[in-house]
């Protein structure tokens, strides 16, 4: 038996070198990771070029859940093989289900409709001053070539704003020196979007304006309360209207009203006055998404 192992074990090596010179290795594939980023990589290179040619310059920013769109006949195939498993899972035997899925992949065969792998993307678009911004959603084939785009938001800012308008497209943290979202910004996001999904072109693009003003606000004070960020623009508001006023001669009282043109919308009512003299020197109306309205 020993000599026997020794025969086996030394021609299994004369067969494994012989393989090895004639160059065969086993090829694993691609991982679906990799796969994954070589659809998105094929999808930048698509819009950078596509863009280019408008005179854009494309910038990818994030991306959201990626997934899968099936026809039918590749969905009736995915089912047979389910139902095979469960029989081969019970001991039953798979004659017939084999049958129809040899007659359901001639059908895919013949079928014109492909697999779309579905990307959600959001990117910049630059054009001299004009930066736009675009969430898209990406319809591609086999081949990782655009089938089809569909925008499901769009709106434009101007330079100064790039910085926070990337930071609200990607929900990265602005107001906190962390080096995370946290549950106040999120927040903040969720409910600042929520409004501007409710707003079209020009209109759209002066509310968004203005939570980039915020933003900045917060960064500035760390501070994402709504009190001390009102009480930051009313004082920017006087300081630039009279600049002889100095902030530490100002004091406010802050007030919630309701707007009497849209019922149960709270009003912030900001009165700015001189600390010495207690005068009321100017009083200032924000909406619940801190723009002013007076």
């Amino acid at each position: 038996m020993k000599v026997h192992f020794k025969f086996f074990n030394g021609l299994f090596f004369i067969l494994l070198i012989g393989l090895s010179s004639c160059g065969l290795k086993y090829d694993k594939g691609p991982t679906l990771e990799e796969i994954n980023t070589n659809r998105k990589l094929s999808l930048e290179s698509q819009l950078k070029k596509d863009y280019a040619s408008l005179n854009k310059t494309y910038t990818p920013l994030e991306y959201g859940n990626s997934s899968v769109i099936k026809p039918l006949s590749y969905k009736r195939l995915d089912s047979l093989f389910n139902e095979k498993y469960q029989l081969t899972q019970s001991g039953l035997p798979t004659k017939q289900i084999d049958i129809e899925i040899e007659l359901q992949r001639a059908i895919i065969a013949q079928d014109t409709n492909e697999i779309a792998y579905v990307e959600t993307h959001w990117f910049q678009l630059q054009e001299d001053s004009l930066f736009e911004y675009i969430v898209g959603e990406f319809a591609l084939d086999k081949q990782n070539e655009i089938i089809e785009m569909t925008t499901l938001d769009y709106f434009n800012a101007t330079k100064s704003d790039v910085s926070m308008a990337q930071k609200y497209m990607k929900e990265t943290g602005f107001a906190f020196s962390t080096s995370f979202t946290t549950e106040l910004e999120l927040e903040f996001y969720a409910f600042m979007k929520n409004r501007a999904a409710q707003l079209n072109g020009a209109e759209k693009n002066a509310f968004l304006k203005n939570v980039f003003n915020v933003m900045r606000i917060a960064n500035s004070e760390q501070n994402l309360s709504t009190e001390a960020i009102v009480k930051k623009m009313a004082q920017i508001a006087i300081t630039s209207k009279y600049p002889l006023i100095k902030p530490l001669e100002l004091s406010y009282t802050i007030n919630s009203l309701i707007d009497p043109n849209i019922s149960k919308t709270e009003l912030i009512e900001v009165q700015v006055k001189n600390i010495q003299s207690n005068e009321v020197i100017e009083t200032f109306l924000y909406d619940p998404w801190l723009m002013r309205v007076q």
